[in-house]
C-alpha cells in the first residue's frame, strides 16, 4: 500500500467527523442544560459527564487495541485472526462493563468524595448518574464493535454509526428537555437511548454484513495465548496511560469546583470546547493508527514513515488552523452554550488557553496513534507518567500565585509535556519494529 496526501485525507476525513461526534453528545448536553436558568445545571452534566468520561476514558483501551491489532491482522490477511480478535475483545468489554454495574454505587460515592459538590448540584449530578449506568455494557460493547469495524477498513460504517447516534442524541435533548420539560433526567435518558441505538445498529451491521468470517473461524484457536497476552499487554499499557489521563482532567474538574460554580461552569463549558478539539486530532490520530498497523502487519518500512511524515504535517497545520478559528468566532461559540452574564465573562477570561491548546496538543496526540497502530504501547504508558509529574509540579506551583489562570498553565504544561516525551521514544519505535529511517521525518 502506498500513502498520499489524497489517499490519507480521504481516510482521516471520515474519522475526525466521527470523533467529534462522541465529544458534541457531551457538547449538546451542556448547551440544553445551559439554557435551564441556573449554572447548577451545567455544573452537575458536566461533573456527571465527567465520571463517565473517566470510565470510558480508562477503557478506551477496548476500541484502540481492537483497531490497532486488527488492522495488523488485515495487513496479514489472517481473515480468522481478524474475527478472533473482535470475539476476545467483546468477552472482555462484557465482563467489565457488568462488573462496572454492579459496583456503580461505589463509583458514584467516590465521585463525590473526589469533587466536593455544593449540595444541590450533588442531587442532580445523582440524578444523571442513576440513569445512565445502565448504557455501561451496551457503550463498551459499541466501542470494541466500532473499533473492530474500523480495523478492518469500513471507515464510512463508523462515521455513520457515530454521527447516527450524535443525531438521535440531539433530537431526543430536544424533545425531552425543551418539549417535555424533564430537565436534567431528560438529558440522561436522551444519552442512554442514543447509545443503546449504536450499539444494536452496530450488531446488526456486522451480522448481516460480515458474518462471513464466522465460516472460518476455528473455536480451538480462541483462547490462544500469545494473542491472549498481547491483548492483555496493550490493554494494560493505555489503561495505566487512560488514568494519567483521567487523573489530570478530575484534579482540573475538582479544583474548578474550588473556585465556584460560575467558575466550575465556565470551565466545563472550555473543556467541552476542548474535547472537540482533541477529538478532532484523535481522528487523525486514528488514521494514523491504522496505518501504522497495516504497515507493521505488512512489514512495509515506507508505508510506516510516510505516515509518520504525512500525519505529522497535518497535525500542524491542523492546529494552527483551529487556533486561529476559535480565535475568530469565540464569542458565538461560547454564546452556543450559555446565555448566563457571569458564566459567560469567566468563559471569555480564560479562553485564550483553548487558543494555545490546539497548536501545543496536535502532534502528541496524533503520534499517540503510530504508537499505538504498531502496538508498540509501553513508550504511551512511561511517557504519560512524566508527563503528569509535570502537571503535578506545574499545578503545586502555578495555582497559588495566577488562581484558575494557573490551573489553566497547567493545563497546556501536561499537552506540552504529552508531546516532547512522546517525541523522546520515536527512535526505539523505529528498533523495536526494525524499521531504519532514511532522511528526515519533516
Amino acid at each position: 500500500m502506498e500513502l498520499t496526501h489524497k489517499r490519507y485525507l480521504k481516510i482521516t476525513f471520515p474519522f475526525m467527523l466521527s470523533s467529534v461526534a462522541v465529544p458534541v453528545i457531551g457538547a449538546v448536553d451542556t448547551a440544553v442544560v445551559g439554557r435551564l436558568g441556573s449554572p447548577d445545571y451545567i455544573s452537575a452534566v458536566a461533573l456527571g459527564a465527567v465520571i463517565f468520561s473517566t470510565i470510558y476514558w480508562l477503557l478506551g483501551f477496548l476500541r484502540i487495541t481492537t483497531a490497532g491489532m486488527t488492522a495488523q491482522a488485515v495487513g496479514r490477511e489472517d481473515k480468522e485472526e481478524v474475527f478472533l480478535i473482535l470475539l476476545r475483545a467483546l468477552l472482555l468489554a462484557a465482563f467489565i462493563g457488568l462488573l462496572l454495574f454492579a459496583f456503580h454505587r461505589f463509583i458514584f460515592a467516590a465521585a463525590q468524595l473526589v469533587f466536593q459538590p455544593e449540595a444541590v448540584v450533588a442531587l442532580l449530578m445523582k440524578r444523571y448518574f442513576d440513569i445512565l449506568v445502565w448504557g455501561f455494557v451496551p457503550f463498551l460493547l459499541y466501542q470494541v464493535l466500532a473499533g473492530w469495524i474500523t480495523g478492518i477498513l469500513q471507515i464510512k460504517t463508523v462515521v455513520v454509526l457515530e454521527l447516527g447516534t450524535s443525531l438521535v442524541n440531539f433530537i431526543l435533548d430536544l424533545c425531552f428537555v425543551n418539549l417535555w420539560n424533564l430537565n436534567i433526567d431528560g438529558v440522561a435518558y436522551a444519552s442512554l437511548l442514543a447509545q443503546l441505538v449504536g450499539f444494536i445498529v452496530a450488531v446488526c451491521y456486522i451480522l448481516c454484513r460480515q458474518k462471513c468470517y464466522l465460516a472460518i473461524v476455528r473455536w480451538n484457536s480462541f483462547f490462544d495465548k500469545g494473542a491472549c497476552l498481547k491483548l492483555t499487554g496493550c490493554c494494560t499499557h493505555l489503561m495505566i496511560r487512560t488514568i494519567c489521563m483521567l487523573f489530570m482532567i478530575n484534579t482540573f474538574m475538582r479544583q474548578s469546583a474550588a473556585f465556584g460554580s460560575n467558575i466550575l461552569a465556565a470551565n466545563s463549558i472550555l473543556f467541552q470546547i476542548q474535547y472537540i478539539i482533541g477529538d478532532i486530532f484523535a481522528g487523525l490520530s486514528q488514521s494514523a493508527a491504522l496505518y501504522a498497523g497495516v504497515a507493521v502487519g505488512e512489514k512495509n518500512s515506507r508505508l510506516f514513515f510516510d505516515n509518520l511524515k504525512i500525519n505529522g504535517l497535518w497535525s500542524l497545520l491542523m492546529g494552527g488552523l483551529l487556533s486561529f478559528g476559535y480565535y475568530l468566532l469565540r464569542e458565538p461559540i461560547l454564546y452556543c452554550f450559555t446565555d448566563l452574564p457571569d458564566v459567560l465573562a469567566a468563559a471569555y477570561e480564560y479562553d485564550i488557553y483553548i487558543v494555545f491548546f490546539s497548536f501545543i496538543a496536535a502532534l502528541g496526540i496524533v503520534y499517540y496513534g503510530i504508537f499505538n497502530g504498531a502496538l508498540i504501547t509501553a513508550p504511551i504508558c512511561y511517557s504519560m507518567l512524566l508527563t503528569v509529574i509535570a502537571f503535578l509540579i506545574s499545578k503545586t506551583a502555578l495555582i497559588p500565585i495566577f488562581g484558575n489562570a494557573g490551573l489553566w498553565q497547567s493545563f497546556l504544561i501536561f499537552y506540552l509535556g504529552r508531546t516532547i516525551f512522546l517525541l523522546i521514544f520515536l527512535p526505539f519505535l523505529y528498533r523495536k519494529l526494525g524499521f531504519k529511517r532514511s532522511g528526515k521525518i519533516f
